[in-house]
């Protein structure tokens, strides 16, 4: 490309001679004028050339500017096109943003609503007083507490208005206030209630007796109970009158003092004419250990305790047999072999009736030293299969006084 080429110096003209000039002045003046005008000329081309130089080189750039102008056309289209889509970008962003806007100030509003109703999870040991935002509580506020306070933790808790009530928790039913309720329905509860804790209403106050077979000891009846024991082949493992009886109907009542102490009583009760009817037993437990029945006695009944038993058979020593009336007031003891008797009544008044029953042969008996018996009077002679009654009284010095009654055939 011509570079551009700065225009030269030219020296200025001498003045001009005047009309009005002397002959003198005018000459000088014309001379000088000459002068000057012959370097002049070279200025002159010199300028010339410079400026078709300087020609050259515009119209090469008006060229190079003619071809910046065309693109530059078509940029400026698409930059008005772009600049028309960002104009409309600009009017969506706009819409957007008041959108956004009002969504925000929405969110907030909800927030604001959300901290007033919903308080979140408190661990809290009391319930609050106020909102998250410190404002007085709104009717239908929920929070759940996560304190360490067992009466109100783990529960969901909605105030209505007035107080705290539950809202959710550990219940699946019906909820009751602290003060109390009534429930529509029936509420059911575990057995052996303890302390505090609800009973059953069988534990408190029976309505009806419970009935149990053969297959129930009596010692199962729960305590605070009436059960009815029931069987038409005999007595079950712990009734009374096991093997007296076939038929056995029991009304059994069972008192106690926390399994530690019990105390229960078995009436037989069966029809009119039984010789058992309103017979009597009680019993006591200590411990976890039940003692054996003993017969009330009463006008009814006014029968002797009986203990059965047998020595054992022999051979071998002589069996050995300890008169006990805590056993029973009549012993029915089955002999069947040597036998020796010994014991020592409780006090004076205390006596046992003994019978004797010989099995397997008349075997030999004899008695301790302290054992006495009528002055002359001797032993009557029995054999297999009879037996022989005694009675034996307590007297002074710890002897027991014995008087023979009799042999019966089988």
């Amino acid at each position: 490309m011509t570079d551009i080429i700065a225009p030269p110096t030219i020296s200025a003209l001498p003045p001009a001679p005047l009309a009005t000039d002397t002959p003198t002045e005018f000459d000088a003046k014309a001379f000088a004028m000459v002068a000057a005008q012959v370097g002049f000329v070279p200025q002159a081309n010199a300028l010339a050339s410079n400026v078709y130089n300087n020609a050259t080189a515009a119209f090469e750039r008006t060229t190079i500017a003619q071809a910046a102008a065309s693109a530059s056309s078509g940029s400026a289209s698409e930059a008005a096109g772009s600049a028309s889509a960002a104009s409309g970008s600009a009017s969506a962003a706009a819409s957007s943003a008041s959108t956004a806007a009002s969504a925000a100030s929405s969110a907030t509003a909800a927030l604001a609503s959300m901290q007033v109703m919903y308080l979140g999870s408190k661990p809290v040991n009391s319930h609050p007083t106020t909102d998250n935002m410190g404002n007085t509580l709104q009717a239908g506020a929920l929070y759940t507490n996560t304190g360490t306070n067992a009466s109100i933790n783990k529960r969901g808790w909605w105030w209505d208005g007035a107080m705290w009530q539950l809202a959710w928790g550990e219940f699946t039913g019906a909820y009751l206030p602290i003060t109390g309720g009534v429930l529509q329905g029936h509420l059911s509860v575990p057995a052996g209630a303890t302390g505090n804790q609800v009973p059953r209403a069988n534990e408190v106050m029976p309505r009806a007796a419970a009935y149990y077979s053969t297959a129930t000891p009596m010692s199962a009846s729960p305590p605070g109970t009436v059960g009815f024991f029931e069987s038409t082949t005999g007595g079950g493992t712990d009734w009374p009158m096991q093997g007296s009886l076939t038929v056995h109907g029991w009304v059994v009542e069972t008192w106690d003092r926390g399994g530690v102490r019990t105390v229960q009583t078995a009436t037989f009760a069966m029809a009119s004419g039984s010789l058992a009817q309103g017979t009597q037993f009680r019993r006591y437990q200590v411990d976890g250990v039940w003692y054996p029945w003993a017969r009330a006695v009463s006008d009814l009944d006014f029968r002797e305790k009986v203990y059965a038993t047998s020595t054992g058979v022999g051979p071998g020593d002589a069996k050995v047999y300890y008169l006990d009336p805590s056993k029973g007031s009549i012993h029915q003891l089955t002999v069947q072999y040597n036998t020796y008797f010994t014991g020592a009544l409780r006090g004076l008044g205390d006596q046992i009736t003994l019978r004797l029953k010989f099995s397997g042969g008349a075997w030999p008996i004899s008695f301790n030293t302290n054992f006495r018996f009528p002055a002359g009077a001797g032993f009557p002679t029995y054999a297999s299969g009879q037996t022989l009654t005694m009675t034996f009284f307590n007297t002074e010095g710890s002897y027991i006084d014995g008087f023979i009654a009799g042999v019966h055939n089988p």
